[in-house]
């Protein structure tokens, strides 16, 4: 095994993993607060009419009008179970946000070892937009869990998959793309860094990670060529905006609503994650290893740039399209603390000012979507 293929090791193991399970039931316990406080709006009250359609039912409408089919089939099975109420539809929400937050670690323990998994960890837990989305009966939640999923086995693809990873990476990229079209930005990027990095890798490894993708392609086609046609139609795509957005607007505020949230106030908030991008570039250029860095910067920069590449002439942007590259802002930062020049004083120094300031912009904005009497209100989401 070449050396840039190998995973860190996995020494010095109950510690960390106790204090990422302390931050697991943080991510679930802030999920959970004033879950059912606020009553549903227009997509969560359709998501809870096509899920109690029997299976059937559910299957010809959402062939005829469904691009993300996946979360409605999910919550009707939920909802035979828990019931029908605000609390239990979005409680299914909850537990994929959190089950997010524990692939992020797995997948910072393999990127750059625990520290790195455990600050990036902590960093999505009170992460406001994705509480936000934990909160709502809709698919990103578990949008996020499945891209996660999908990230960790494609990382792991040059050391070769077994035939269960085979299937299970296909299977995985195929409900990534099913809960969303739009995941598919993510998955196409990082495909193509795991492909780059396979070409050093044995033969056989190519050939099962060509495989899984011939699995998700098989499996997520037919939805997915109808998914591009509702996109593309008039009744198949919001229109937010009039006309185009510049891509500064987007790309500035999807970073803002990475740090603040959907609902974070000012404009300012992007500028956060300035230090970490530039640093994260300047990694990649200097640093030994690459990998790592160009496979995060890959899930960082792909879903903005997929949805700028797809609005055309009519602008689709929302901070819920671009959500799966939360997952990767938040891992980048945490990969700072695998570089050697963070174990220095003064590299930690200003390292942990990073952390320390996106932290509290992160806990000051998701303290407001708790307190603020303008986003707090029971009718905010409708």
């Amino acid at each position: 095994m070449k050396p840039d293929l190998a995973l860190p090791p996995t020494t010095h193991r109950s510690a960390p993993d106790v204090a990422a399970l302390a931050i697991i039931l943080l991510a679930l316990a802030l999920s959970l607060i004033d879950l059912a406080a606020q009553s549903f709006w227009t997509d969560e009250g359709m998501a809870h009419f096509v899920a109690q359609l029997p299976v059937g039912e559910q299957f010809r409408l959402l062939r005829e009008t469904a691009p993300n089919p996946l979360h409605y089939l999910l919550l009707g099975g939920w909802m035979r179970a828990a019931g029908n109420s605000e609390f239990a539809l979005r409680f299914l929400s909850a537990l994929g946000s959190a089950l997010t937050v524990a692939l992020v670690y797995r997948l910072g323990r393999d990127l750059g070892g625990r520290r790195a998994a455990l600050i990036a960890a902590a960093l999505l837990a009170i992460n406001p937009l994705r509480i936000y989305y934990a909160q709502e009966a809709r698919t990103y939640a578990w949008l996020t869990a499945l891209a996660a999923a999908s990230a960790l086995l494609l990382w792991r693809s040059p050391r070769g998959l077994s035939a269960p990873q085979i299937i299970a990476l296909g299977l995985l990229q195929a409900l990534t793309c099913l809960a969303h079209p739009y995941g598919a930005f993510a998955l196409i990027a990082l495909n193509l860094v795991i492909f780059a990095r396979l070409l050093r890798a044995p033969r056989g490894h190519l050939a099962r990670w060509a495989l899984s993708g011939l699995i998700a392609a098989v499996l997520a086609g037919a939805w997915f060529s109808g998914a591009l046609d509702a996109i593309g139609g008039s009744a198949g795509s919001a229109i937010y905006f009039r006309g185009r957005l510049p891509a500064t607007a987007v790309i500035s505020d999807a970073l803002r609503s990475y740090v603040l949230g959907f609902t974070g106030a000012g404009g300012d908030g992007w500028l956060l994650l300035m230090p970490a991008l530039v640093g994260g570039l300047l990694a990649l250029l200097f640093t030994r290893n690459r990998w790592p860095w160009l496979f995060i910067l890959a899930g960082c920069v792909a879903p903005i740039a997929g949805i700028l590449l797809l609005s055309g002439d009519r602008e689709r942007y929302a901070a819920r399209y671009v959500i799966t590259g939360l997952l990767f802002f938040c891992l980048l930062v945490g990969q700072f603390a695998a570089l050697p020049i963070v174990r220095r004083r003064w590299g930690a120094l200003a390292y942990g000012l990073m952390v320390f300031t996106l932290g509290y912009g992160m806990m000051w904005a998701t303290l407001g979507q708790f307190t603020d009497p303008a986003l707090a209100r029971p009718d905010f989401r409708a």
